[in-house]
């Protein structure tokens, strides 16, 4: 219904036409910098953000606060914040990326609307004003210590003189232990004799670290849970029941594994095979392969990483036990072989609880390593 028409307009000075004709122009190349990435990939990719010695390194890094503490990225001049820190150590650690190398930094920050955004949007100089408070710890917290407990035991333990593999490298081998008949001076029942051994002296050296520090009750707390069964779900109790549910969990996928091996035999032998015969085959195959991948990556785990994601031993990245995430990526070989057609990647990822409650429901997707991932299956175990 527009009755309008075009018209010429004469050429005159235009700030962005001038800007992309005559102006130094740059492809944006964006990578993320999370605590999902390994040490590894995090040191590669800030590494590749310094050097940019190929034109596709990355320019622009989408960061959580895996950022903030102390990390050197180097002549990074703008830091953008979706939204206002908590207090003022996060700002200034956030906005610290930037001008490292030069001094001259340009920074800016989105306020959410929240109150707390809106109050610093409000009195920004708020923010910054006064003398930064470090952060502390709440020594007489229950889960702190017994996880400080705990590896203050596999210290004295280890200082003790066992021998140099008296804790298998992999999980695999502290699961094995678990069905074995004789479990003197295998892990960790030889760990759990120490302990129980030399209960009171570990306790009374453990206390005589924080003279001032821990009340009566953190004390009474802790020498219940050194010495405690299952009923007080001390020391020994978590650390086997632990290493007992993520044996179930193995057992569960070789049950799985089992059924599939059943199903893609009765397929296969089955006479009558319609239009979407090799499509359903081949869906059998590759759930049968991850899941045997998961099965080996439990097994390939790190014994003390096992130990720090259960919560048994101090874990920096999550206060608290994690929720993983496991995503597997097919890719279909040139020529198939005799482990099937395509290759399987298994990546893990870890939320705090209180965040995959939501981002790890059913049929959601979550952003992980550059892929959206389809949450499909969980493990109700």
């Amino acid at each position: 219904g527009c009755t309008g028409r075009y018209r010429a307009e004469p050429l005159r000075d235009d700030y962005y036409r001038r800007r992309y004709a005559e102006g130094d122009v740059a492809r944006i190349f964006a990578a993320e910098h999370t605590g999902l990435l390994t040490r590894e990939e995090r040191e590669a990719l800030e590494e590749r953000f310094q050097e940019r010695q190929s034109p596709w390194d990355p320019n622009l890094l989408s960061c959580t606060p895996t950022l903030e503490m102390g990390v050197d990225i180097g002549d990074l001049s703008s830091v953008i914040l979706c939204s206002v820190p908590p207090a003022q150590a996060g700002y200034l650690q956030r906005i610290g990326r930037a001008g490292r190398k030069d001094g001259n930094a340009f920074n800016f920050t989105v306020a959410a609307g929240r109150p707390h955004d809106l109050y610093f949007f409000a009195a920004p100089l708020e923010m910054i004003a006064g003398n930064v408070e470090p952060p502390g710890c709440f020594l007489n917290a229950p889960a702190v210590l017994e996880r400080q407990l705990t590896a203050f035991c596999f210290d004295r333990w280890i200082e003790s003189g066992v021998p140099a593999g008296a804790v298998p490298v992999r999980l695999k081998a502290v699961l094995n232990n678990l069905g074995r008949q004789d479990l003197s001076g295998v892990f960790p029942y030889n760990l759990l004799a120490f302990i129980d051994q030399h209960r009171g002296e570990l306790l009374a050296a453990f206390i005589a670290i924080f003279p001032e520090s821990l009340s009566q009750a953190a004390a009474a707390h802790l020498e219940r849970f050194i010495a405690g069964g299952a009923g007080d779900g001390g020391l020994g109790y978590r650390i086997i029941t632990a290493l007992e549910e993520v044996a179930g969990e193995v057992k569960s996928l070789r049950d799985k594994v089992k059924r599939l091996t059943r199903l893609i035999k009765e397929l296969e032998d089955n006479p009558a095979k319609d239009q979407h015969y090799q499509k359903n085959l081949d869906e059998l195959i590759r759930e049968k392969t991850a899941l045997n991948g998961i099965i080996q990556r439990i097994h390939q785990k790190a014994t003390y990483n096992f130990f720090t994601d259960e919560g048994l031993l101090p874990n920096y990245t999550f206060p608290e036990a994690g929720v993983l995430l496991r995503s597997v990526i097919f890719r279909r070989k040139q020529k198939p072989d005799a482990e099937g057609k395509y290759h399987t990647r298994i990546y893990e990822y870890e939320r705090p609880a209180a965040s995959a409650i939501h981002e790890l429901a059913p049929a959601n997707h979550f952003y992980a390593g550059g892929r959206r991932v389809m949450i499909d299956q969980v493990d109700l175990g």
